[in-house]
């Protein structure tokens, strides 16, 4: 965001970091933890922001003009791949890119609030109709237990979903992105292939080669996926606060926390290499992603699949007598 800041307007580099972090908490001022509503709002607002993204590539590709065997032949991997070095770095950085861990446990968490929800207004229904018709406890029991498990595969079949079209949807951007790239800088006489170092080169050349307008929808794409990525990062951040080191204070604390661990990197980058360090920071930051999928994937899959972790006494978290009438009753 601050790259796409500086080449839009002019803003210094280390203004436009501190104008990011500033913005991203406007928009987290709207969204409440465990509120389907809030949920819904950021969805909605991040596939907005990536269908616009789409749209400024797929407006550079066409004005790119890219040749279409080249293009599927590109889908195929080669041996270059993992003989050259740089080649396998950059890979790297787009499997990071694509699939983020910190957005696997913010998927988890959204998954959690429709669900909880949904069984919140299920429950209702059952100690509505229970009370009026005075059927025994382990019918309800019984009754429970069958929702919550309809309820359960209902939620995972549409994430599922959610989660597909959204990956494959990405798939297809991170395509437009290779494709305008790879024929403006590698396969239209480009003699000066060698130089493209990051993105402000790469918008100049954009610029020489497709005009102004390809130049300027470039870094307005550039702008909202930043905006996109640091939104989804910080909320993901806030749930690794609170679920996994139970740290229990103020959201609007949470949330001043993690963008500033955030933004501490990029503004000293910024301040002390400039263009250059950012660009490179930005390609590691991808690669490091990448690096740590096995970390979050694996646990995530083991917990999620055993038994001891998932299971849940559903006679005793919805028995009628609560507790508080347990303890007047030994009084």
């Amino acid at each position: 965001s601050a790259i796409a800041l500086n080449i839009l307007f002019s803003i210094p580099l280390p203004f436009g970091v501190a104008i990011t972090a500033c913005d991203v908490m406007i928009i987290l001022l709207i969204y409440r933890e465990n509120s389907l509503r809030s949920s819904r709002i950021l969805e909605s607002l991040v596939m907005v922001l990536v269908s616009i993204i789409g749209a400024c590539f797929i407006v550079e590709l066409f004005l790119s003009k890219p040749v279409a065997s080249l293009v599927f032949s590109g889908y195929l991997p080669n041996s270059d791949l993992f003989t050259n070095s740089k080649e396998l770095f950059v890979s790297v950085g787009i499997i990071g890119a694509t699939v983020m861990p910190h957005n696997l446990y913010l998927h988890s968490h959204l998954i959690k609030v429709r669900k909880y929800r949904e069984e919140s207004n299920v429950l209702n229904d059952i100690d509505n109709s229970l009370e009026a018709n005075q059927i025994e406890s382990d019918q309800k029991v019984h009754s429970v237990k069958m929702m919550i498990k309809k309820i359960t595969y209902r939620t995972i079949k549409l994430s599922s979903l959610d989660s597909s079209v959204a990956l494959i949807f990405a798939m297809f951007i991170n395509s437009a992105i290779l494709i305008v790239a790879a024929t403006n800088f590698y396969y239209n006489n480009n003699t000066t292939s060698s130089k493209v170092a990051g993105l402000f080169d790469a918008h100049n050349l954009l610029t020489k080669y497709l005009g102004g307008s390809a130049g300027i929808i470039f870094a307005l794409a550039l702008l909202i996926s930043g905006q996109s990525a640091t939104l989804t990062a910080t909320i993901a951040g806030q749930i690794v606060m609170e679920g996994f080191l139970g740290w229990v204070i103020p959201s609007w604390m949470r949330r001043l926390f993690t963008r500033a661990v955030a933004i501490t990197p990029a503004m000293l980058i910024a301040i002390i290499n400039g263009q250059n360090g950012l660009s490179y920071l930005l390609v590691v930051s991808q690669v490091a992603l990448c690096v740590q999928l096995p970390f979050a994937i694996i646990p995530l899959v083991y917990f999620t699949s055993a038994k001891t972790c998932m299971t849940v006494d559903v006679r005793n978290a919805f028995n009628p007598k609560s507790e508080r009438d347990e303890e007047n009753e030994e009084v």
